[in-house]
Parts: structure tokens; C-alpha cells; sequence
């Protein structure tokens, strides 16, 4: 059969938004006055621990490096399981000194460690659209864009729903097609972060109008918390066997340039999905898993806790100066490294001769004229608002050179 490759063209496209932070990084060199507050990863330091272990692996003339074990290095998958447990609150099959190595399998047959968060989001979605071909994903807006990307690339159908109220309002036809129900929590890229009560309310109505459908809950932020704000773990609520839950090396580690992730789940599904790993990748690299178990130990951990607390003060700033300009409205987060601001007020109007259409075309006037770099949510269901990565923030005074140089945006407008 003829390839027609025109058809590739027409297929669904990544609606990531990679390209503008990589068009804004072309523009701000040879601008030492540019503020770049784009970009998604966390680059900030891995904290010491990590970074000695990494010498100990390495030390000596040589290096023996085998395969990886696909599914995670023993060490690394129990790193992770305990991170699990202490992080998400569940209970896994517990080993015991009595154990003849087969509560170990068990226990280990939860875990997956993946290259990299997308990945393990893609296996899932990859898995329920394997098994139930077609079938619709529950996704709540402001939402990740890969979800949808991925969603549609594997022919999965995906609901939007801007709320928990609107879910419950869905008609029974159509949720009785959903077969996952995705939850970002805490959520990217408006930081929102669901509560107890909240992720309870997801599950009964799902319990109602789609009962026994599969969980995602995309928790790689779940460290990434500021100081009194609880994190609850969706597969508390739900169970092992009903969800699967992710974390992501490049958030609370800080280890973005490690490209590692995890799964945790029902064994069945983590053992297909194990298994296509198998088929398409080798693995994450032996060096980086081995950096796995200090990067998930309390002392791993409390480098994101130190940064929340440093990004107390870009927080408020922000907030207080949305406070004080009519044109932009406080999304004030509660989690994540990011910070979104409603810019309703200037869609319509026109700044340099350039009409705003949307988030992305403020973000492109703020670029290439007012020497700030943010990303845009369209591709997250929200057309109108923007985004702060506070890790790409230096300190004070390059955050308040920013917020002016978006001020003097909004007092062209017209």
C-alpha cells in the first residue's frame, strides 16, 4: 500500500508547548536584560546526596555497565515502593524476614520505573486503549496538554469538564464510555490542589456513572507544596487496584536532565505496561537509576520543601502586584513551580499593532517587546491565562523587572 505522507501532516500534533519556550530562549540571547520566567523543567540543584552517590558509582578507571533491568533496578523499585507508602499513604505487601522472596516479587510487582513521567502517562493511556479500544478519558480542566495529546494519538476520546460539579451534571450516555478518569494533582499548571473531600466526590460520582473504571493520578508535584498545604494521594482513596499513580524525577528531585518517572498501580496493569516498556525502550540508563533511591529518601524530599518555602516570597509578590493591576487576575497556586495569571482583561485589545487574541499572543508581544519570557495555557483548556515557572526566577529583583515590563504591556494596551 502507498504511504501518503501528507497524511502524518493532518494527524494529531502535540499541543506542548515546547516550541515558544525554545522561541523564547532564541530571543532573550544577547539580551542580558531579558527576564525568562518560560521553560517547564525545575533547574534548580539536586542536593549533595545525590550528587555523592553519583561519585561513588562512578569512581575508579572503569565502568562496568550492563542492561538495566527494564522494570527498575531492585534497589530502585524499592526506593520507590517506600516513597510510595510514606508519600501516598497506602499499604503495599509488607516483607518480612520470613519471606521466601515471594512477597518481594509481589510487593515489586506494583512499581515501574519509567524514562521519564510522559512516559509512564503514555504506557497508561497506551495500556486502556489497548484494552478498551475507543473508549472516552475524563480529563478536568486546566489540564496537562499531554493528556489530551496522548489521548487522542492512542484514539482514546477525550471529556473535558471545567469542574467536579460538571462532571456530576455529565449525561449517564456519555460517562458510561469513560474507562479512565485522569486527576493532576497537585494540578499544572494553576497549582490548584484537590482535597480529601474533593478527590472523594470525584470517585463516588465516577462510582455512579462509570463504576469500575481505571484512575490516573498524576501526582509528580506532590512535593512541590507550599509550606500548610496537605497533599492527598488519589489512590488513598480509590486503592492500589484502581489507580495508578505517577511522580516524576524532574519535579520534586530536581533531577530534569534524568529523564526518569514512576508508576505505581494495580499489578496487572503495571505488568503490561512493564512489558511494552520492554519492547520499546531498555530502560532508564543504569547511572540514573542508581541516583533513584537518595533522590526518593527524606533527605531527597526535603529539597523541594526548601525551594516551596523560597518560592513563598516570588508567590506573594506575584500576587500582590496582580492585586494592584486591573489587567491581570491572581491564580494564586497552592502547589506546582508555577504561576498563572488570568488575562482576560486584554483579550480584544491591541498592543503594538498586534490585536490580543489570547494567552499565546500576549506571550508573544511580551517576548519579542517587552523582554519577558511566560508560556500560555490555551493548550490547557484555559485560553486566558498565563504561566510563571518560579524555578526560572533568579531572585526578587528579576521577578519585579518582569511584572513591570508586563505592566507596561497592559498600559499600551488599547
Amino acid at each position: 500500500m502507498p504511504v501518503d505522507l501528507q497524511r502524518f501532516v493532518k494527524l494529531t500534533k502535540s499541543s506542548a508547548t515546547v516550541g515558544h519556550a525554545e522561541m523564547i530562549a532564541e530571543i532573550a540571547r544577547g539580551r542580558p536584560d531579558f527576564c525568562n520566567f518560560a521553560g517547564g523543567d525545575n533547574v534548580s540543584d539536586v542536593f549533595s546526596g545525590v550528587v555523592q552517590a553519583g561519585q561513588g558509582f562512578f569512581a575508579g578507571d572503569t565502568l562496568r555497565m550492563p542492561y538495566p533491568v527494564v522494570r527498575g533496578q531492585p534497589d530502585a523499585l524499592d526506593a520507590l515502593l517506600e516513597f510510595q507508602e510514606r508519600t501516598a499513604r497506602i499499604k503495599l505487601p509488607v516483607v518480612t524476614d520470613e519471606d521466601d522472596g515471594s512477597v518481594l516479587k509481589l510487593r515489586r510487582s506494583h512499581g515501574l520505573i519509567t524514562p521519564g513521567g510522559k512516559y509512564a502517562v503514555a504506557l497508561t493511556l497506551w495500556a486502556i486503549a489497548t484494552a478498551y479500544p475507543g473508549s472516552s478519558v475524563l480529563i478536568f480542566r486546566r489540564y496537562w496538554p499531554t493528556f489530551a495529546s496522548l489521548a487522542r494519538g492512542f484514539g482514546l476520546n477525550p471529556i473535558f469538564v471545567g469542574s467536579i460539579e460538571e462532571f456530576d451534571a455529565l449525561p449517564r450516555e456519555l460517562a458510561k464510555k469513560i474507562s479512565l478518569v485522569i486527576v493532576n494533582n497537585p494540578r499544572n499548571p494553576d497549582g490548584y490542589v484537590y482535597s480529601r473531600t474533593e478527590l472523594l466526590q470525584i470517585y463516588g460520582i465516577s462510582e455512579q456513572k462509570c463504576p469500575g473504571c481505571m484512575f490516573l493520578g498524576d501526582e509528580v508535584y506532590r512535593l512541590n507544596l507550599y509550606p500548610g498545604v496537605e497533599f492527598v494521594s488519589l489512590q488513598s482513596v480509590v486503592g492500589v487496584d484502581q489507580c495508578v499513580s505517577l511522580f516524576s524525577g524532574s519535579k520534586g528531585p530536581k533531577m530534569a536532565g534524568g529523564r526518569w518517572g514512576t508508576a505505581v498501580g494495580p499489578k496487572e496493569l503495571i505488568g503490561w505496561m512493564a512489558g511494552q516498556q520492554s519492547e520499546t525502550t531498555g530502560g532508564v540508563a543504569l547511572p540514573i537509576q542508581h541516583l533513584i533511591p537518595p533522590a526518593l529518601s527524606e533527605l531527597g524530599c526535603g529539597v523541594a520543601r526548601r525551594q516551596m518555602e523560597e518560592f513563598v516570597a516570588f508567590r506573594d509578590t506575584i500576587t500582590a502586584w496582580a492585586g494592584e493591576e486591573p489587567a491581570y487576575e491572581a491564580i494564586v497556586p497552592k502547589g506546582t513551580i508555577y504561576y498563572s495569571v488570568d488575562i482576560s482583561a486584554l483579550i480584544g485589545r491591541t498592543v503594538r499593532m498586534v490585536k490580543i487574541e489570547s494567552a499565546k499572543t500576549l506571550a508573544m508581544i511580551a517576548a519579542k517587546h517587552f523582554d519577558v519570557g511566560v508560556m500560555f495555557n490555551d493548550p490547557s483548556g484555559d485560553p486566558n491565562s498565563i504561566r510563571m515557572n518560579l524555578a526560572q526566577v533568579r531572585d526578587l529583583d528579576h521577578l519585579i523587572r518582569g511584572l513591570r515590563a508586563l505592566s507596561e504591556l497592559a498600559a499600551e494596551a488599547a
